[in-house]
């Protein structure tokens, strides 16, 4: 009976593991030339604690096309309330970043890069894409210097997708800037000025790798070993 239930629970913590998804928990969004290196200091980030005086503006993140402040996954100004801990869900999801235009945003560059992060792994960017606003198109990120959430230098990702260490794979499928009304401030989820803001969508693909034959093999195995032993 022991080593039924032994087996049982291997089993059940298999299933258990194999169905852990993928956090989204941070990402950054920065002027750069064509190949994603950085070309100026000022950027939008989920960290908080966004300052003026350098340049820090927040992103803030929900489900809904057209949001009220109470459809934010994250508001405010501080770390405890502006960083995201987002569960993807397996198949396609769609999202969208609300931020402040600041007003170089026509000026500066026709290229924003969108470096975005998973499950608490905030050093290096797992999917980096450089926007093009003129052609409404993206690719992957490779110049240097890229920016961390910090922004310290960093390399791009280099990659519109990444694979788990559970082997979900994640790609990066679409985005889209477009302006938008008085939804957010700079340092808030809450319209707070007249400037009009600008709607990042992104969309984010999760496969789920085929774990039924290998499962299959391995509960084979603990039976087996187990009737041995009786």
């Amino acid at each position: 009976m022991k080593k039924i239930s032994i087996l049982f629970y291997a089993v059940m913590l298999l299933f258990c593991t194999s169905a852990m998804a993928v956090r989204l928990t941070g990402a950054l969004f920065f002027s750069t030339d064509a190949t994603g290196a950085a070309t100026a200091t000022s950027w939008w980030d989920t960290l908080g604690s966004g300052e003026e005086s350098i340049g820090s503006w927040n992103l803030y993140l929900t489900d809904k096309f057209n949001p009220t402040s109470t459809d934010f996954f994250n508001t405010g100004n501080t770390a405890a309330t502006t960083n995201i801990n987002y569960t993807l869900q397996s198949g396609s999801n769609t999202l969208y970043f609300f931020h402040n235009r600041k007003e170089s945003f026509l000026q500066d560059s026709r290229y924003r890069t969108l470096n975005l992060y998973f499950d608490g792994q905030h050093i290096n960017p797992a999917i980096s894409a450089v926007y093009d606003r003129d052609t409404n198109t993206f690719v992957d990120a490779t110049g240097s210097p890229s920016r961390r959430l910090n922004n310290t230098a960093d390399v791009a990702s280099g990659n519109l997708s990444f694979t788990t260490a559970l082997g979900e794979l994640v790609t990066l499928t679409a985005i889209n800037v477009s302006f938008v009304g008085n939804i957010v401030s700079r340092h808030s989820h809450l319209p707070g000025d007249e400037v009009e803001d600008i709607r990042t969508m992104f969309a984010l693909s999760v496969a789920v790798p085929e774990t039924s034959s290998w499962l299959l093999f391995l509960v084979a195995g603990i039976f087996l070993y187990i009737r041995k032993q009786l």
